[in-house]
């Protein structure tokens, strides 16, 4: 069990409906998430870079994307699926994701090969919005 499912399962323990994160954003934006909610964004996030990004133990995951609360969903899932997130150098506005299981580099910002994956990250306005079961 990683570190990150731990804390999900601390998010979600006694009083899962309670407020576990406040993000206050720009324009007086405030988003309130329980513990119940975080686990389930991090649960579809997990289960996207799984699926479509093959993201395993192992694989380097490169979070360039502006300072969110969803930017920390996206680290947790990385931790869940078993990924290592790498962060950029330095401040980068460009908002790419990018996995790889076959580093040809030591600088993971600078790996090209075959088995590299790089997809635009999703913005904070396309980011998969949680479903309740009966709207497939």
């Amino acid at each position: 069990m990683s570190i990150a499912t731990k804390v999900l399962d601390l998010l979600t323990g006694d009083e899962p409906n309670q407020p576990r994160l406040t993000w206050y954003g720009p324009d007086d934006e405030r988003v309130e998430l329980s513990g119940r909610v975080l686990a389930n964004w991090v649960t579809k996030a997990t289960n996207l870079l799984v699926e479509e990004g093959e993201v395993g133990p192992g694989t380097r995951v490169l979070l360039d994307v502006p300072v969110h609360w969803r930017a920390l969903v996206w680290a947790m899932a990385t931790w869940c699926a078993g990924g290592e997130l790498v962060l950029p150098p330095r401040r980068s506005s460009r908002g790419t994701a990018t996995t790889t299981t076959t580093p040809t580099s030591r600088n993971p910002w600078t790996t090209r090969s075959p088995s590299t994956r790089t997809r635009r990250a999703r913005s904070s306005s396309r980011t998969p919005t949680p479903r309740s079961p009966t709207s497939r």
